[in-house]
């Protein structure tokens, strides 16, 4: 039993199509808003002493990326400059979008202390954090 149908803009059941796809409905949902967004994959690893950031940026240059910080706000954008491309595509799949992406902090990163390099590809941002938040093991107490 089919409690919700779904139509595509042509009026057809979705539900009966077995080829129709997830980003097909999306696509139809949002029209070609969706089309145009896109947001690179993010990896984030905390370890010990620190928190590393992996942004999947393939092809662009790090010339182009700009990382800020305010209070407990990390954002990191590209911005692409409109040139007057006349190129005449056969297909095309990817581009270079503007993106933002921010993230919230927590208050055990010592945001005096972020560095960043890239490699194939893939930004990766350290954010060292505070001595204090540390997890330095267990302590043993003497008794007196």
């Amino acid at each position: 039993m089919t409690l919700l149908r779904v139509y595509n803009k042509n009026g057809n059941d979705v539900a009966s199509n077995n080829q129709y796809r997830y980003s097909d409905l999306m696509q139809d949902f949002f029209g070609d808003s969706m089309r145009n967004y896109s947001a690179p994959k993010v990896n984030i690893i905390e370890r010990n002493e620190s928190f590393e950031v992996q942004i999947a940026l393939p092809g662009i240059k790090r010339d182009d990326i700009k990382i800020n910080v305010d209070k407990d706000i990390m954002t990191v954008s590209h911005s692409v400059s409109q040139e007057n491309n006349e190129e005449c595509y056969t297909r095309k799949e990817f581009d270079f979008n503007d993106f933002e992406r921010s993230f919230n902090l927590p208050e055990s990163v010592n945001t005096e202390k972020i560095s960043a390099g890239m490699q194939d590809g893939i930004l990766n941002i350290y954010l060292s954090k505070k001595e204090e938040s540390i997890d330095k093991g267990p302590k043993e107490i003497k008794i007196s």
